[in-house]
């Protein structure tokens, strides 16, 4: 459809544009298919092609009169919705094209503003740039649009009110619906006044055009993307206004919507198209009446308007509870004759306002941290913008176990003032799924903020729940957060995926780390881990079932200490972090396989000629005999018996965990299989060198590090020794006396701490206080609040 930029409105008109017809007829009463080409200056084929598309949708109505066409606009009060087929586009484009040019005309004929009506449009923000005239007349002409919707929309459940018609006095009919009908979309503004009175014109092109928003298949982009037309983006950017996209509601719906009686707070309702997804998901859940249980609130009575009319053409009968008022002042605490009362809901979807702080004056600021610090008992920045204010105020409408949507500007997770919002949200939400969209997704048109979603259920995170950071880079029809949160259903969209413990989580940190957007190794004062130790995989023997034994066989083939040498089995279950004889000794008693058949002699490897054991000698024909040298590793060995040659390492790693990366002191020298890191240090150490790195190994900071770097199946973290090769670490040998001793002591309480099973949070906090500044990673190099 070909459009060009109308001088006089501003707005992108479309070639031989189907609102001059509207207007020529409402003016005209009537006119032949000839009347309309020579209107236009267009062929008969192209003045035909434009008035049968009209008439497709219900706009138009014709007659035959001889050979020729006689047209009319559809003035009549019934709407069809769901008999009209309108393309994506079409409704808002007529709606937005004839509503610009009757402001246009009649901004340019009229008088000043009166004094009401300015102080209305001021109160609104609109900058010095836009004309206050063109303004003022375009929100007049659409929110008569909008009362006209809602007038007509509420005719069958009030029989007490009679059509409209043109010619009628609309504001008196408008003034006895707002009597007899609580919907505050139809409430009266000062803008209102400039039509008052009969709008022939305007009035007859409204009832044909009420027909083109009723037949929308989405009547909530549909209004919002005409308020997008008439309002120019500076205008709504003052008041943070960007519409949520349809693919984007519905997946927010979905994930807070989980039972058909679920109640639904939408706190920015805009144009609707948050609450009309909740509301679908609700009726597809098995709601009698969906809308009865949504409540919308928004401080612009346009949007309002807006939501009113799309949730009446979505669900019907009835109408929502929506308010007009600032979101901030509406507490969740009410009064009743009983004391308090708490308004909460099972589910709060929400678009917060993308205002930045700059933009907020100072009392204001103060008012929005007052409000939100005193009903959270929790300490927010000054600089934190009203998004962030809007979340947090928003969160407490939920209730325990309720669910939460919101989209937001991705900065607030790399931000000073974000970090006391993050502090609010690990305290007191589960955090599912932080998704960020790449810039080659589309979601709000002209917008240079990146968006997230964040996925939020009210109430303390189980033990070891993780929440999942992911950025995708494209958009699939029908998906739904289920599937994105999946591990492996959501590859084709999904570019990077961390999956991370939320008590594991930082407020202090960026989480952009989380999202592939900042360099694991980029400690400014870290070294990578190859740089200061060797670390390799313990050793494969390709038959454990022969090669590792409990102590029971050992004596029963009488196999002599020479030929074996002491391991740790497996690190599965463990929690501790130093390995000690009496551990060893207890996995003993208890019949676990702690020795490795090992058949070296000083000299190297240790032919069947010299083992002088007839015990061993048995046992290795028994391997023979039952298989033990079928398997490609060992039946490849020359001779078959003989193991990887290894030392044991001062430091054992996990290889594979679900409940966190483990680095353990190995005090007792054992060797270990090759499910377990052997780690050495590639320099002579001091006691309290290696004890002040292991308290490094085991605290938050690298737990979060691995989390990024690890491969996840599955919830099951898999840490190759390439990964951590590149791991950041400190470097122990640089770190003061008094620093690597402070660490170390830390250490050998984290391992007494670990072996009675005590909590050991602030522990680990107070070993992240040490390393943090080490690393360079105090909270002065987050990104300032100020930097847009």
């Amino acid at each position: 459809m070909s459009k060009s930029r109308d001088k006089s409105s501003g707005i992108y008109v479309t070639t031989y544009s189907p609102a001059k017809i509207l207007l020529y007829l409402a003016e005209h009463g009537e006119g032949t298919t000839a009347d309309i080409r020579e209107f236009l200056d267009c062929s008969h084929s192209t003045a035909l092609k434009k008035l049968h598309s009209l008439e497709d949708v219900g706009i138009l109505n014709a007659r035959q009169f001889g050979n020729a066409y006689v047209w009319t606009l559809n003035t009549d009060r019934d709407l069809e919705t769901n008999e009209i087929d309108i393309d994506p586009g079409e409704a808002e484009t007529l709606l937005s094209e004839t509503l610009a040019e009757l402001a246009t005309d009649r901004a340019n004929s009229s008088n000043e503003l009166p004094g009401d009506v300015r102080a209305w449009v001021d109160n609104r923000g609109i900058p010095k740039t836009v004309s206050t005239s063109q303004y003022a007349y375009r929100m007049a002409m659409f929110r008569r649009f909008l009362h006209a919707m809602l007038y007509t929309l509420h005719l069958t459940e009030h029989p007490e009110l009679r059509p409209l018609s043109a010619g009628d006095d609309w504001d008196t009919r408008f003034e006895l619906a707002r009597e007899s009908i609580d919907d505050s979309g139809l409430s009266w503004s000062p803008v209102d006044g400039l039509l008052m009175g009969t709008e022939l014109t305007l009035d007859t092109i409204i009832l044909a055009l009420r027909h083109a928003i009723a037949g929308a298949d989405n009547p909530s982009e549909a209004l919002g993307n005409t308020y997008e037309e008439l309002v120019p983006q500076e205008a709504r950017r003052e008041l943070g206004q960007f519409a949520t996209p349809p693919f984007i509601s519905r997946f927010m719906a979905s994930w807070t919507v989980q039972q058909h009686d679920d109640t639904v707070l939408d706190p920015g309702i805009g144009a609707g198209q948050l609450a009309t997804q909740a509301l679908i998901q609700k009726a597809e859940l098995g709601a009698q009446q969906p809308l009865a249980e949504i409540v919308g609130i928004d401080i612009d009575e346009i949007a309002v308007s807006m939501a009113s009319v799309t949730l009446k053409l979505t669900d019907g009968e009835g109408q929502g509870d929506l308010r007009h008022g600032d979101f901030i002042n509406q507490s969740p605490r009410q009064f009743a004759a009983s004391g308090f009362e708490i308004e909460q809901f099972d589910a709060v979807v929400a678009n917060p306002p993308y205002s930045r702080h700059q933009a907020l004056e100072k009392h204001l600021k103060k008012h929005l941290n007052r409000v939100v610090s005193r009903e959270t008992s929790y300490e927010f920045s000054q600089r934190t913008p009203l998004y962030g204010y809007f979340l947090i105020h928003a969160a407490q409408f939920l209730a325990p176990g309720g669910r939460m949507a919101a989209i937001i500007p991705s900065r607030i997770f790399d931000t000073k003032f974000g970090e006391d919002i993050k502090e609010y949200l690990l305290d007191e939400f589960s955090i599912h799924g932080i998704i960020q969209f790449d810039e080659s997704v589309d979601v709000f048109e002209s917008v240079k903020a990146t968006p997230s979603i964040m996925l939020l259920e009210k109430g303390d995170p189980p033990e070891h729940h993780k929440t999942k950071f992911l950025k995708i880079t494209s958009w699939e029809d029908g998906l739904t957060p289920k599937r994105l949160l999946s591990e492996t259903d959501s590859e084709t969209v999904v570019s990077t995926r961390t999956d991370i413990a939320q008590e594991l989580l930082s407020h202090r940190e960026r989480w952009s780390f989380y999202l592939g957007e900042t360099e694991v190794r980029e400690f400014p004062e870290a070294t990578d881990f190859r740089e200061i130790a060797t670390i390799q995989r313990g050793i494969a023997t390709g038959a454990n079932d022969f090669f590792c034994l409990t102590q029971d066989e050992v004596d029963e083939w009488s196999i002599p200490r020479m030929y074996r040498k002491p391991i740790i089995r497996t690190a599965r279950g463990l929690s501790i972090v130093n390995i000690t004889t009496d551990d060893w000794e207890q996995w003993k008693r208890d019949g676990d396989e702690v020795w490795l058949l090992y058949c070296y002699t000083e000299d190297g490897v240790c032919e069947i000629s010299d083992i002088k054991s007839l015990g061993v000698l048995e046992y290795l024909e028994e391997g023979e005999a039952t298989g033990a040298t079928d398997g490609h590793l060992v039946s490849n060995r020359n001779p078959w018996y003989r193991v990887e040659k290894q030392s044991p390492a001062p430091i054992l790693g996990k290889y594979m965990n679900r409940t966190g990366f483990l680095f353990m002191r190995n005090d007792v020298g054992l060797l270990t299989l090759n499910n377990v890191h052997t780690i050495y240090l590639d320099f002579e150490f001091s006691e309290d060198q290696l004890d002040a790195l292991l308290a490094y190994l085991n605290s938050n900071v690298i737990e979060r590090v691995l989390s990024v770097e690890s491969h996840d199946y599955h919830g099951l973290q898999k840490l190759e020794i390439s990964q951590l090769e590149n791991t950041p670490v400190i470097d122990p040998r640089q770190l003061s006396s008094s620093k690597r001793q402070r660490l170390a002591n830390l250490f050998n309480y984290l391992g007494r701490i670990r072996r009675m099973d005590l909590d050991d949070s602030e522990l680990l906090r107070a070993i992240d206080d040490e390393i943090e500044p080490l690393l360079g990673l105090e909270t002065d190099s987050m990104v300032e609040a100020g930097s847009e």
